[in-house]
Parts: structure tokens; sequence; C-alpha cells
């Protein structure tokens, strides 16, 4: 199935596809009080040249392997902006993830969940729990972003996800962390 060429609003979320594969949403504006587009299992599902927002998450991906999302924005404003969760071997390249900078709410910019993951030029800012998480997996690849406006947290006892940076939580492994700018942004990891 292909979406594109319009926009579409909903009471629930903007655009939801659930247990379907190789779907298309391409050139939409979607917004939803829930998610703006929320996409459930089914394997390689595309989002491209769209926008995605919600009052509670701009893009949520679950649990749907080969998943790309390009040349996109995602806005949310009491949830996080993009999430990959339980997503393998999926692509987040060159989008815009800005956050709502809603302060009621721990929200991430992009979070992943997964394996192999290729995290490639996105410009991400404005979220107040971190720009940039990678919270489990295996084998991901954070390339070349643009991190910005969150402020880096400076305080003892802060968490390490706050700020303006990228956190790797403890449940991963063999990230891969290169051309992301300034230094800060990876502190407690390394950074060719």
């Amino acid at each position: 199935m292909t979406i594109r060429n319009g926009s579409v609003g909903n009471f629930g979320d903007g655009i939801h596809i659930e247990d379907a594969s190789r779907n298309r949403i391409a050139d939409m504006s979607s917004f939803g009080p829930q998610d703006g587009i929320d996409i459930r299992r089914g394997e390689a599902n595309e989002v491209r040249h769209s926008d995605g927002r919600g009052r509670n998450a701009g893009m949520v991906i679950t649990a749907s392997n080969g998943a790309i999302v390009a040349d996109s924005k995602a806005s949310g404003v009491f949830g996080s902006g993009l999430t990959f969760t339980d997503v393998d071997a999926g692509r987040l390249v060159r989008n815009e993830v800005i956050g709502a900078d809603a302060a009621c709410c721990q929200t991430f910019g992009i979070a992943v969940r997964g394996n192999g993951n290729v995290i490639r030029d996105n410009r991400v800012g404005g979220w107040n729990a971190g720009e940039l998480v990678v919270g489990a997996g295996s084998d991901n690849a954070l390339i070349g972003k643009e991190l910005f406006d969150a402020g880096i947290s400076q305080q003892p006892g802060d968490p390490d996800s706050q700020g303006d940076g990228i956190f790797v939580g403890v449940f991963t492994a063999g990230t891969l962390l290169s051309g992301n700018g300034n230094p800060l942004q990876c502190s407690n990891v390394f950074c060719p």
C-alpha cells in the first residue's frame, strides 16, 4: 500500500499501520492526537519526505524490521519525536526532529532500541531528556548528527541522557559513533 501526496488528521493516530509489510508513506503531512505516524509490526515499511506530528509522539515505529524513515520531519508534544522500538536493520536518515520543549514530560528526540540500525545525518534539537538515545541493541551506527538546543548537563547526579548529546545505554554492544561533531556530545563513549 502507498499513502502519498496529502494531509491526514485523525482522532487517534494520524496514520496507523499494523501487521502489514512493504508499505510506503511519501510526501504526507500527518497529525494525530496520539501519534502522527504509528507503524507496528511488519517488515520493510517506509516513510519518506513526510511530516509526522502528534500530541504524543511524532513517529513511532515498532517491531518493523528493515523500516526506513528518510528526509522527513517528526515532532511530539508530550512524547518523543521519533522512536524505533524493537526494529532491526532499519535506517533513520536525513530527518529533522525538533522538540516542543514540553517541560512536563521526559522526551527524547530520536530513541532507538534494536540491532543493526543506521542513524545518519539527522538534525535533532529541543528535547529535554536526550537528543539521540540508543537504549538497547547491538551494532547500531550513529553517523553525522547535528544536535543542538538542549544544553549540556553539568550538574552532579544528573542522568547521562540529559543534555545536548548522545546517550548510549548500558544494554548496548558494538555501537559506532562517527562524525558527530562536538566532542562533548560523546560523554562516556568513544567517538572516532
